[in-house]
């Protein structure tokens, strides 16, 4: 269950500050299996219940969430 879920900025930028919580675990589009950098467009994020962040492209949305 999402507690967040935060949508690009205008500039397609994932919200700012929250690509400090990309690291090595969750790098990963669950949607694709794609790799997410700093430097990509089109980003969501969002904050788990658990506390958890989950970074996805916005194109894979309804493969994670369909």
């Amino acid at each position: 269950m999402m507690t967040e879920t935060l949508l690009p900025q205008p500039d397609g930028m994932a919200p700012r500050g929250e690509w400090r919580k990309l690291n090595y675990t969750n790098n990963t589009c669950p949607g694709c299996g794609k790799q997410i950098k700093q430097s990509d467009t089109n980003i969501c994020y969002s904050r788990t219940k658990r506390k958890t962040s989950v970074f996805w492209h916005i194109g894979c949305t309804k493969k994670v969430w369909g």
